[in-house]
């Protein structure tokens, strides 16, 4: 079974949301990000490449997302596709799972 994601603080929103995309489809952290903007999660998650490219290399030391792929075009410097392991989809199930267990109510009266 995957560590507990809440203890190890690995799971951060920001990892949560990476894991969620590549349960989607491989790709490579720069469309990563633009689907973030697409979806507005960068209106609640600190998004730069910064801290995305260093998520990235948590969840790939973590086993929980793999380097598939490399690939070059142009001038432009090589971008790498990840894609999600199956302890990674674990991790990312008993995640969600874990929130939801957690959630309030939607009307409180």
């Amino acid at each position: 079974m995957p560590q507990a994601p809440f203890e190890s603080e690995l799971l951060s929103p920001l990892a949560l949301s990476i894991l969620e995309l590549l349960d989607e489809q491989s790709m490579h952290p720069y469309e990563m990000a633009s689907k973030m903007r697409a979806r507005h999660h960068d209106e609640f998650i600190r998004l730069n490449f910064g801290t995305l490219y260093h998520s990235v290399e948590v969840l790939e030391r973590n086993g929980w997302i793999l380097p598939v792929e490399r690939e070059k075009e142009g001038k432009r410097p090589e971008r790498t596709i990840y894609k999600l392991t199956d302890s990674g989809r674990e991790v990312l199930t008993t995640t969600l799972g874990e929130l939801l267990r957690q959630a309030r109510k939607e009307y409180p009266h």
